[in-house]
């Protein structure tokens, strides 16, 4: 696995785990919404807002895509989505943008660690909204919704191997 041309999500796993947070991320989206009635219907009937649908399917799917600044998808309906790099300056990030007006949509955010040798980090993610997890086209979690008035926060411990791995969140 190796960064694709123009990936510039790419930096080291030493780097990151130095500062405490990704600062180069390829972020994706909007996508239209798979789960029946839309995100506030799911959430509110306690049902996972994320679908079955891998919008990433024209690029070979959550699981063999492989990010990079500028890569298109074709959507089902004909449209066209493109990944872009995105460069927080904190801990957290805004995709809101990415949502084009809509009231609710589905995006990605990837990121390539390059790592000098095989190790186990521990990663947290904060989500009210639920996230599914790949790390080098596995896919290694898929965190359901919390209630919305509270910040979920799970911790994976992940296998990670030498040199380049990908994690992808379908968020």
């Amino acid at each position: 696995l190796a960064p694709g041309a123009g990936a510039q999500a790419a930096e080291s796993l030493q780097t990151i785990l130095d500062r405490g947070y990704v600062r180069h991320w390829l972020v994706a989206g909007p996508f239209a919404v798979d789960a029946e009635g839309g995100i506030a219907a799911a959430i509110q009937e306690g049902r996972p807002r994320l679908g079955e649908t891998d919008f990433l399917a024209p690029t070979g799917g959550i699981q063999r895509a492989r990010p990079q600044d500028g890569l298109t998808i074709k959507n089902s309906d004909g449209a066209k989505t493109i990944f872009q790099a995105l460069d927080p300056t904190g801990t957290t990030f805004d995709l809101s943008a990415l949502l084009g007006g809509r009231a609710e949509a589905v995006g990605y955010a990837a990121f390539y660690a390059i790592a000098d040798r095989p190790q186990t980090v521990l990663l947290e993610i904060d989500s009210t909204l639920g996230v599914r997890v790949a790390l080098n086209g596995a896919i290694v979690r898929d965190i359901g919704n919390a209630p919305i008035q509270e910040i979920r926060t799970d911790w994976l411990s992940l296998p990670i191997r030498g040199g380049a791995n990908l994690f992808v969140f379908e968020l």
